[in-house]
């Protein structure tokens, strides 16, 4: 299940599917397939979010290539591809990608999910648009891939808006941690779950009381270090704490930080001995049983009779 777009052209102008090609070579994220046979696929992939998506041209001319569309108007063979069942951070990144290559070759969108006629009419559609249609169709399709009682995939839930804040801060984190330079240290925010479980989790690792950023996450992650026979610092222990209590803590020591996101903290590195006691005193729960959770690995769709009754 996917959610398809069509690109058109007022049918006085020329479509050069050459251009398009270079100018997806020269685009941050894709890489081009295929370009040898008649068409091409430019995939695009985001390494540090997780998102992926593809355009594809092909002969416009090949049979049942495009719905009909309105008159003035010429399919040119280019189409765009999401998959759905999808957090919505996946169309909030991907969407902008389809407005910026429409206004630089001055193409028209096909929306077949919204427009359910016979005959399309390509529109000028803007990112936000389309981000909207795609969340209405993303919703539907959710819950008809967890209507099936094997459930496969797994239903995995974690709210929009702290799967939006993930997605923000994990964009910015290169930029934000060389801005900061290398005394403090800008931790990844991992995504996890537990086996049978429904609800992601996100959380925070705290290595051995370093001075670091701590953006807003579900917990945070102990992780207690000490030196062996040989000097080589080793893993001793990790421990499990929430990410309020830690924010408690360290209220005293840390700093609203700005960083595109908010409740962003940083504790400056001159404050080290001060958060090695609080580090050291502090204590959490063991930590065991979860696992990594991929970007595209869960939803942002509550459907209340898959989610436990404290959260519906």
């Amino acid at each position: 299940m996917s959610y398809d777009l069509y690109f058109y052209c007022n049918s006085r102008r020329n479509f050069d599917p050459g251009s398009v090609q270079a100018y997806f070579e020269s685009q941050f994220g894709f890489k081009l397939h295929g370009i040898k046979r008649p068409g091409f696929q430019a995939w695009y992939e985001n390494e540090k979010t997780g998102v992926y998506c593809t355009f594809d041209y092909d002969d416009p001319t090949a049979e049942d290539s495009a719905p009909p569309c309105d008159q003035g108007y010429v399919f040119t063979g280019l189409t765009f591809n999401l998959n759905y069942n999808r957090p919505t951070f996946f169309a909030v990144e991907t969407m902008p990608l389809v407005q910026s290559l429409a206004d630089r070759f001055q193409l028209f969108v096909g929306d077949p999910q919204e427009d359910r006629r016979d005959v399309i009419t390509p529109l000028k559609l803007g990112a936000e648009a389309l981000v909207s249609s795609w969340q209405r169709h993303n919703m539907l399709a959710v819950g008809a891939v967890h209507d099936d009682t094997k459930d496969e995939p797994m239903y995995l839930y974690y709210p929009r808006e702290k799967a939006l804040y993930w997605w923000r801060y994990t964009r910015g984190q290169d930029a934000l941690q060389e801005r900061l330079g290398d005394d403090i240290f800008v931790p990844s925010i991992m995504l996890v779950g537990r086996p049978g479980e429904v609800l992601v989790h996100s959380m925070v690792i705290w290595s051995d009381a370093l001075p670091q950023v701590f953006p807003a996450a579900d917990h945070v992650l102990l992780h207690r270090m000490i030196q062996d026979s040989t000097g080589k610092w080793v893993s001793k222990k990790k421990e499990l704490l929430s990410w309020q209590v830690v924010k408690d803590e360290l209220s005293r020591l840390t700093e609203p930080c700005d960083g595109g996101v908010s409740d962003l903290l940083v504790v400056p590195s001159e404050r080290s001995s001060k958060l090695r006691k609080v580090f050291d005193r502090l204590e959490g729960a063991e930590f065991e049983g979860y696992q990594h959770v991929a970007s595209d690995g869960f939803v942002d769709v509550p459907l209340e009779r898959k989610l436990p009754m404290r959260l519906q």
